[in-house]
């Protein structure tokens, strides 16, 4: 999806990087046992190869030592390949997760959710599916700031994070757009149930104080929603409908 995508394997459409995909793909024993297949079949020709060249046909010996020698060597050197490529690949889910995640939250970013939205936004255009964005952001988030410090602010925006990752579906999309506010993606929902998200979700950052280290403080939301319509052409015009409805509260 990014770029990041490319860390910890060659690049797409190189031979050692199909290579890496396939072992992968496969597993462990299935790539073992197409590795040792294929060694055992290279090793056979080679000795095929350099006895024809020689002149002479080989004797059973050196056919039993070109079958036996992979079927030994394979699996040594092979065990260690996978756990390598697969730490490598470990490795490069999480940074692809890591590139998508706000640290402070733990719900997405603005680049991914400007991604998953972009897609979204097309697929209800060309199919006539419901698709609304709320948008919820801590009131007087400055406030906070300026009162309880930094740490307080953080504990307010975990709060209304683990409220909106809590409050929706697996298909919706949760995400941290700058400062306090944040955006919901809501496919297959209208302006009616979008309403109800946001009002939900609004109801429950107030509904008890939020506990840090210094103490507790309530916080409260402002929200707006919009639902795409059928002149929209541009996402942008359903984000600027959200954003204008939560200003305006």
């Amino acid at each position: 999806m990014d770029a990041h995508h490319h860390t910890a394997r060659s690049a797409p459409g190189s031979g050692m990087g199909q290579v890496a995909d396939t072992l992968l793909h496969m597993g462990p024993r299935r790539g073992l046992l197409l590795a040792t297949t294929l060694a055992v079949v290279l090793s056979l020709a080679l000795t095929l190869a350099a006895h024809a060249i020689a002149g002479n046909l080989p004797d059973l010996t050196a056919l039993l030592i070109a079958a036996l020698a992979p079927l030994i060597a394979v699996p040594m050197c092979f065990a260690p390949f996978m756990r390598l490529l697969q730490a490598l690949e470990a490795m490069r889910l999480d940074l692809a997760r890591l590139a998508q995640i706000d640290e402070t939250t733990h719900a997405f970013n603005r680049r991914f959710f400007l991604q998953m939205a972009q897609r979204e936004f097309d697929r209800a255009r060309r199919y006539g599916h419901p698709l609304a964005v709320v948008m919820i952001e801590i009131a007087d988030f400055a406030a906070i700031l300026s009162r309880h410090g930094h740490n307080a602010g953080d504990a307010s925006l975990r709060r209304l994070a683990g409220i909106a990752l809590g409050g929706t579906r697996t298909l919706d999309v949760v995400a941290r757009l700058e400062g306090a506010r944040f955006a919901l993606l809501l496919p297959e929902t209208d302006a009616k149930a979008a309403a109800q998200v946001a009002l939900r979700l609004a109801h429950e950052l107030v509904s008890e104080p939020i506990q840090w280290a210094g103490g507790e403080l309530v916080a409260d939301a402002r929200t707006g929603f919009a639902a795409i319509e059928a002149e929209d052409e541009a996402l942008d015009t359903l984000l600027r409908r959200a954003e204008r409805m939560q200003r305006a509260g």
